[in-house]
């Protein structure tokens, strides 16, 4: 099957005060717009899957690993894939 949309159709849902979503989802896969307010940090977590992120607009900071191992800064046109793996 082939699905054609817009990120214009696509529902926002504002998940708290700093962070809103739009997502399109198939049956493997998840492409997800998010909008951030300055500042907000997101709670440590994980996925089953890879990851693939894009910065569009300002900056970003990740911190990888159970304990922030791993510190990147991401600015515009920067992408990063990574896969995290929940713990056992």
């Amino acid at each position: 099957m082939v699905n054609k949309l817009n990120w214009e159709t696509v529902p926002t849902e504002d998940v708290n005060p700093s962070m809103a979503r739009k997502i399109i989802s198939g049956e493997k896969l998840m492409i997800a717009k998010m909008k951030f307010k300055d500042g907000f940090v997101v709670p440590l977590h994980h996925h089953v899957h890879e990851q693939v992120t894009q910065v569009v607009v300002r900056q970003m900071r990740f911190w990888f690993g159970e304990n922030k191992e791993q510190t990147m800064d991401l600015y515009p046109g920067d992408v990063v894939s990574y896969s995290i793996k929940p713990a056992t």
